[in-house]
């Protein structure tokens, strides 16, 4: 890591920290609290939207490293950003309807394909890489709108989408240092923002991320594949590595979501039916539950690692690659058969 990196790194995490200590003295005043209702996992009004300081952190960051450092702004992620950031702002404070919160995060994800960023390929070590044409528009979108959603669902525990920003800033933090020297710093920036954060978000959490921290920073890992100038890895093999870096939120909310259409649920309603919500309903602490998903995270990240290095082998990839799958199936036994405990042991 050069000086300059390690100068963001510090800097972002010493910001959030601070802002986000300002942030809860304002919350304090103003009663921006998130009221507990029967799907919370918390039992006290806790202040909410300390996420805005990840985003004012991150933004402002990935500015000043555009336009003095690299003199490349993609401005269809930085609108796009601060448009699902907005929305999820408003929504925090006053609750908006499903329908605009979705029309944003399709309206970020339209700006960011305008931008002529999109997947071109998709592969699988020792097993097919395709090219992507045109569905890759369309499938990049798809991505991007999942992404922002599941990021926001994931993030009901202490701890828990912080430590998964962390993993997977860092990992996109290596991937960079192997594109050029200057790729590596925005994705140190937000280390250091989700890290700053996660002092205050420790269980038990003085204050939430909220929406508009987690479907910032859901929009954000889903477009940092489309913010390198370069890369010296198989393009094809990006989007694997990509959804491995957030494998643990991707494989929770989508089993979730497909368990819930099989089962003839209403699937646009709330409710507390995820992998990591059913290991706290049964009794776990809210800390062991976030280094539960936090430990996966590094797992699968450091497969997407290996996959995107030069020098893996085709067989030992798609090896890593089971090994996930059948981490994933272990985690969906464990949640799934594990004795409900008494509800009370949810709070906190």
């Amino acid at each position: 890591m050069s000086i300059v990196g390690l100068s963001i790194l510090l800097l972002s995490v010493l910001a959030t920290y601070v802002g986000v200590a300002f942030f809860w003295r304002k919350s304090l005043q103003r009663k921006w609290f998130d009221i507990p209702n029967e799907r919370s996992s918390h039992a006290t009004p806790t202040p909410i939207g300390g996420g805005v300081v990840i985003v004012i952190v991150a933004l402002i960051t990935y500015l000043l490293i555009s336009i003095f450092l690299t003199k490349n702004i993609s401005f269809a992620y930085l609108l796009g950003a601060f448009l699902v950031a907005l929305v999820s702002w408003i929504d925090d404070l006053y609750s908006l309807s499903v329908s605009w919160r979705l029309l944003a995060h399709v309206a970020a994800a339209f700006l960011l394909v305008m931008g002529n960023n999109y997947w071109t390929a998709f592969g699988v070590p020792a097993l097919f890489s395709i090219s992507l044409p045109n569905l890759g528009q369309w499938i990049t979108i798809a991505w991007v709108v999942w992404m922002i959603n599941a990021y926001n669902f994931m993030d009901g525990i202490d701890g828990i989408s912080a430590i998964q920003g962390s993993v997977t800033a860092i990992a996109w933090s290596i991937v960079g240092s192997l594109s050029s020297q200057y790729d590596q710093l925005y994705p140190l920036a937000l280390l250091g923002a989700c890290v700053g954060f996660l002092v205050h978000n420790w269980p038990p959490a003085k204050i939430f991320m909220g929406d508009v921290g987690s479907a910032f920073l859901g929009f954000t890992f889903a477009s940092m594949p489309f913010l390198f100038q370069n890369t010296k890895t198989n393009l094809a093999l990006v989007p694997l590595a990509t959804l491995l870096f957030l494998w643990p939120f991707v494989f929770d909310t989508t089993f979730t979501f497909f368990a819930r259409l099989f089962n003839g649920e209403r699937i646009w309603q709330a409710h507390r039916r995820h992998l990591y919500q059913r290991l706290v309903i049964a009794g776990h602490r809210h800390a062991t539950v976030s280094f539960i998903y936090g430990t996966f995270a590094v797992f699968t990240a450091a497969v997407g690692l290996y996959i995107l290095h030069p020098g893996a082998g085709d067989t030992a990839s798609l090896l890593l690659l089971i090994g996930v799958l059948l981490t994933s199936f272990a985690l969906t036994v464990v949640s799934m058969t594990i004795k409900r405990a008494d509800p009370d042991t949810t709070k906190g």
